[in-house]
């Protein structure tokens, strides 16, 4: 016995530590659409991201949106091309979106074009390239 080596643990992978990283509840810090700040809209903005490694997807819920918002109160997310800067959120639906993100130990931004009229109240102008800033 004592000449048995014990086996390594197989390393997590890309996925498993980025949704680690990710797994959070993420409060705005800023909100920019086209270069234009737009954090004043978004007071007490809200993204709770969560998931089970090795799960094909993952959930998000977003808190305290504007009337109208990019944002969808919740739904589903998947990893995209390169796992440790894409996202597709709402995969296989009508409001499938393609987002880039960079994500620390305390800090997550997401950016994305945004081309349909928003969701909730559908009054405002939500096109646009958005860019959030969130911290823990």
């Amino acid at each position: 016995l004592s000449g048995c080596k014990k086996k390594n643990p197989t390393p997590p992978s890309v996925e498993e530590v980025q949704l680690g990283k990710l797994s959070q509840t993420w409060k705005i810090k800023t909100v920019f659409l086209d270069n234009v700040d737009k954090t004043a809209d978004y007071p007490g903005f809200t993204l709770v991201i969560s998931g089970t490694p090795g799960a094909s997807s993952f959930t998000y819920t977003v808190g305290g949106r504007p009337s109208t918002s990019p944002w969808l109160g919740s739904g589903t997310w998947v990893f995209g091309t390169d796992p440790q800067t894409a996202i597709i959120r709402d995969q296989g639906s009508a409001d499938e979106l393609n987002m880039t993100y960079a994500v620390t130990d305390a800090q997550l931004q997401i950016s994305f074009n945004f081309t349909a009229s928003g969701y909730q109240a559908r009054t405002s102008n939500v096109k646009g390239a958005w860019v959030f800033t969130f911290t823990l």
